[in-house]
């Protein structure tokens, strides 16, 4: 049997329609579900207790919706959602400890090809492939930044860390997936030269490249 959730907000008004596949009749873009723990997932990865949904455009919410008493659940997974995606637009949203941190900024431009060489080196003493990335304490110098992989890592938060010492950075991100939490290490680099350990590239929301490796928690 299908059930029916109606969503809207600034694109205007859509019906959802939950059955072995989620369909959005009167609308288009990306569908987000979230479930009653507050969890929100693309509808593809969609699992358990579906209590409402969203939709955005590129970044942007335009529409939500979920059934009756579930708006406690459906604010909490507005939040990580909007985090998540680095959306476009100002919005009205409670205090939250998360305020405290420093305010989000671009990620650095590329270093020069000295420069990265000299980056790549330190990271293969640092991340060797049989330990463990160190996780750096919480402090000032570490800078949150706007999600620079929105596409790959949708549900992320995002850091700069610099080099002691130096004027060189790479980005560390956290995310959690099916129940599980884990880190990503982000270098900036080419595509032709990877660093030690390190074996999917990808290109950041403003072109750089970056190589990139993924352990649990």
């Amino acid at each position: 049997m299908k059930r029916l959730i109606t969503l809207s907000g600034p694109g205007g008004r859509a019906i959802l329609e939950l059955g072995e596949r989620p369909v959005v009749k009167g609308a288009k873009g990306t569908l987000y579900l979230a479930d009653s723990a507050g969890n929100v997932c693309p509808e593809s990865e969609a699992r358990g207790d579906i209590i409402g949904a969203f939709l955005l455009d590129e970044s942007r919410l335009v529409m939500q919706g979920c059934f009756a008493g579930h708006s406690r659940a459906m604010a909490v997974a507005r939040e990580r959602l909007l985090m998540s995606v680095g959306e476009k637009q100002p919005r009205p949203r409670p205090q939250t400890p998360l305020e405290n941190q420093p305010a989000p900024s671009a990620p650095p431009p590329p270093p020069k090809s000295d420069t990265l060489l000299q980056i790549l080196q330190k990271a293969a003493e640092l991340f060797p492939p049989e330990q463990a990335a160190p996780r750096p304490q919480p402090s000032p110098d570490n800078n949150a930044i706007v999600n620079p992989f929105p596409k790959a890592f949708p549900f992320s938060r995002w850091r700069r860390v610099e080099y002691p010492g130096t004027d060189s950075c790479y980005l560390e991100g956290e995310a959690r997936c099916r129940g599980a939490d884990y880190v990503i290490h982000a270098l900036p680099g080419d595509r032709r030269t990877p660093p030690q350990g390190y074996t999917r590239f990808l290109r950041a929301r403003d072109g750089s490249g970056f190589w990139v490796r993924i352990r649990r928690k």
